[in-house]
């Protein structure tokens, strides 16, 4: 059987790839907002704020968890324990920033975005089983942290465009 760190070893232009396009795509909304920035400091739109940061951070998790799987000869515990911890302190900082949205009742343009956090509150779920999975070690939980990074992307570049068709000038 195959040692662990050459298990990871194979996934390694995989996350090559997705950490590359998760700096990527956290740079053009870097863009995107510095260009509206005006809109983003205004009261009205705080939902959007709030939406943004989602968006920020859903780039942000994916980006972490690609680099950390390139580490060099990276051990069980050294990928289950930070993972496990990442996709925890996540999962209570989105819950938080849902629950906030929802709470306040967060709207733009009668559009609930309390919604747009399921998705994210999925992939860290499937975050921590996967690193749960790895500590126990499970070969098939690594096929779970390609899940975590194609929800991820996914979800964060639907609202990267729904955050700029929804910012007028």
């Amino acid at each position: 059987m195959k040692s662990f760190s050459e298990l990871i070893a194979r996934w390694e232009t995989f996350y090559l790839l997705s950490g590359t396009a998760a700096a990527t795509l956290m740079g053009l909304l870097f863009v995107a907002f510095s260009i509206h920035i005006e809109n983003f400091r205004r009261e009205t739109y705080a939902d959007l704020q709030r939406f943004a940061a989602l968006t920020f951070n859903s780039f942000f998790y994916a980006l972490i968890i690609s680099l950390w799987f390139l580490i060099p000869g990276l051990s069980v515990l050294g990928l289950g324990i930070p993972m496990l911890l990442l996709g925890l302190l996540s999962l209570g900082n989105v819950v938080y920033q849902r629950r906030q949205a929802h709470r306040i009742q967060l709207a733009h343009e009668g559009v609930s975005i309390s919604g747009k956090f399921t998705l994210p509150i999925i992939s860290l779920v499937v975050l921590v089983a996967a690193a749960v999975g790895v500590m126990l070690q499970i070969p098939y939980s690594l096929y779970g942290f390609v899940l975590v990074i194609v929800m991820l992307l996914i979800s964060a570049s639907v609202n990267a465009f729904s955050l700029l068709v929804q910012i007028k000038a």
